[in-house]
């Protein structure tokens, strides 16, 4: 499900986190996802059925926490190192996982945002969004 309007825009920051109470029904499928207004995909966090997919920009790293059928809370931050690198985290329940994602940095301007996208089943609660990177020891203190 996305919103109706292209109107969420993170602004002139590059780094963000995004955080999400989610109950999975078991096997793969998308968090959150964010589109441009053309429809391509930006940012995706993905759950696969032994861990975590984080999409930049078509390109993707893969984050080692194991996905559980109960309530969890995700925070995911995206630190733009250069133009044509990121670094990526997760934190969930008690499993820090972090990679880089060599995608070129592109200044997103109005985005739509999606959810239970790509085959996601369960339920997805209480959406945040922050304009900078969460260290993981804030991510903790986010849930």
């Amino acid at each position: 499900m996305c919103s109706d309007a292209a109107s969420f825009s993170m602004g002139v920051t590059k780094d963000f986190s995004v955080g999400t109470w989610y109950k999975s029904g078991g096997g793969a499928g998308s968090l959150i996802t964010l589109k441009t207004t053309a429809g391509a995909v930006y940012f995706d966090l993905r759950t696969t059925a032994t861990g975590y997919t984080m999409t930049i920009n078509g390109q993707s790293a893969t984050l080692t926490c194991t996905p559980s059928t109960n309530w969890q809370y995700i925070v995911a931050t995206v630190t733009v190192q250069t133009a044509t690198a990121s670094n990526v985290c997760i934190r969930v329940t008690n499993c820090e996982s972090c990679g880089t994602v060599n995608a070129h940095y592109v200044e997103p301007t109005a985005l739509r945002i999606c959810t239970g996208e790509n085959g996601f089943t369960g339920t997805i609660r209480s959406l945040h969004f922050y304009n900078l990177p969460f260290t993981q020891t804030e991510a903790a203190l986010t849930y």
